[in-house]
């Protein structure tokens, strides 16, 4: 399976992409990213105000990608709203490269911190980040008005 990591400061997403994969990739969360803000909304805000690394499958679909906020210039804190792929690329070691890029690009631009949240029952995804370094600094409860908690973790770069 070949695929290639590129980023939107690179090769530009448009809307369509955006929340095309959005939607794909929607009932894997829970509670569905749907239930919690505007898909189309959320798009346009990723576009306008996040870095979007992302994976191109063989046949040049997106078929995953992790979109964060870097541009926190005063207190040098970057915060990763999203990480996502699709079922046939988990198991794989590309959402850590995904991750590793991310990490990259945020010591790139002098950033201090990353900052995430992660749904507590998620131990594959808090696994990830714990092994690129974050620790849990948080309990988030009843973060989405839903009944369930969040853990809140983030990752010194310096």
């Amino acid at each position: 399976m070949s695929v290639v990591i590129q980023s939107s400061s690179e090769s530009p997403l448009n809307k369509t992409d955006v929340i095309g994969i959005l939607q794909r990739l929607d009932d894997f969360f829970y509670p569905p990213l749907s239930s919690r803000v505007d898909l189309d909304a959320y798009s346009e805000k990723l576009l306008s105000v996040a870095s979007i690394e992302y994976l191109l499958s063989e046949n040049k679909e997106i078929a995953g990608l992790i979109a964060y906020y870097c541009n926190d210039t005063e207190n040098k804190i970057a915060y990763i709203t999203y990480i996502g792929l699709l079922p046939e690329y988990l198991g794989k070691g590309i959402a850590g490269k995904l991750l590793d890029t991310c990490i990259s690009r945020c010591m790139l631009r002098q950033m201090c911190r990353i900052i995430v949240c992660a749904d507590e029952m998620n131990e594959k995804v808090i696994g990830l980040y714990k092994s690129r370094g974050f620790k849990t600094s948080a309990l988030l409860k009843d973060r989405w008005c839903q009944g369930l908690n969040s853990i809140k973790l983030l990752r010194d770069l310096i």
